[in-house]
């Protein structure tokens, strides 16, 4: 499923990587996106799970969130460069066809 669908989260047992050799590469070449929380099955109730699981989806909007504004204000940044670059080459030329009427 995590190679022909995207997910959010993966629940994994805590246990898993230490009875899977190459657990950790598994999850890391097939979770994509998909932030791993890892839980103990043995030990938590359902409420547990539920909790954690809320608490990972709370914190992957979060990083998502601080990701969009950054990469918005590097756009930002870098359109104002670009924007008063043109602006002031543009000025240049009009000073210089302005000049050269002048010596005309």
């Amino acid at each position: 499923m995590l190679q022909s669908q995207e997910f959010d989260i993966i629940v994994i047992d805590e246990s898993f990587p230490q009875l899977e050799t190459g657990a950790e590469s598994l999850i890391g070449s097939h979770a994509g996106t998909a932030m791993p929380i890892y839980v103990n099955l043995s030990l938590y109730g359902v409420q547990r799970v539920v909790s954690d699981v809320s608490r990972g989806l709370q914190r992957l909007v979060g990083e998502r969130l601080a990701s969009m504004r950054a990469a918005e204000n590097l756009l930002r940044n870098e359109l104002c460069g670009q924007g008063t670059a043109i602006l002031l080459k543009s000025e240049l030329a009009l000073r210089e066809v302005h000049f050269l009427r002048v010596l005309r």
